[in-house]
């Protein structure tokens, strides 16, 4: 699949006030990608799979908040990955073998997005 080849693995990820980890494995012949995320504050799950029909990743999100979210997306241009659900989107920067930065990020009502929650990840050892 390659796409998300550089999410697979254990992280340690930290944020403005917090910090947690994030073990990301990949699945079924390498085509499913399932991430589990725990914190203090929220533990969440999502499975990933790239459709075949349409070259479309599609995620699943649910959490300890009682949240459920499905997004779809793909690679950037630049190099990333995003992923949208209306308006907002999850996106992948700045990737580098053992580290990359994750926001989440909510449109503005036009073409600009602010970041509600950025996420700078560190491979584990």
């Amino acid at each position: 699949m390659g796409d998300f080849d550089f999410w697979v693995g254990e992280w340690d990820c930290t944020w403005d006030g917090g910090s947690g980890t994030n073990t990301v494995t990949a699945e079924c012949d390498g085509v499913v990608i399932i991430e589990r995320f725990e914190s203090a504050e929220l533990r969440g799950r999502s499975i990933s799979v790239r459709s075949p029909a349409d070259g479309v990743w599609r995620q699943a999100w649910a959490d300890s908040n009682g949240t459920w979210l499905v997004f779809s997306g793909g690679p950037t241009g630049d190099g990333g990955m995003e992923l949208r659900l209306d308006d907002r989107r999850m996106r992948w920067t700045d990737i580098a073998d053992a580290a990359f930065t994750w926001r989440w990020e909510k449109a503005d009502g036009g073409d600009r997005w602010g970041t509600l929650w950025r996420i700078e990840y560190r491979r584990r050892d």
